[in-house]
């Protein structure tokens, strides 16, 4: 039990450091509030999505939230 929940949470805060370090996340706000930042969050997700299909419809099953060679 308590290997899995360290897995889950390894996991976890490799996934929050992905979203730090290349979407974006944890740039500062320009409005305060629940509702920005959850539209913030929205984004960010979103874009990782975007990058996820657009590495799907051009072949790559690895690494699909990778940035690398997007361009």
């Amino acid at each position: 039990m308590r290997k899995r929940y360290a897995k889950e949470r390894n996991s976890n805060e490799g996934f929050n450091s992905y979203l730090k370090n290349y979407a974006g996340f944890e740039t500062n706000l320009h409005r305060k509030g629940k509702r920005y930042a959850f539209f913030h969050t929205t984004l960010c997700l979103l874009a990782l999505n975007l990058v996820a299909l657009t590495r799907l419809q051009n072949g790559v099953t690895d690494n699909l939230i990778s940035v690398a060679y997007l361009t």
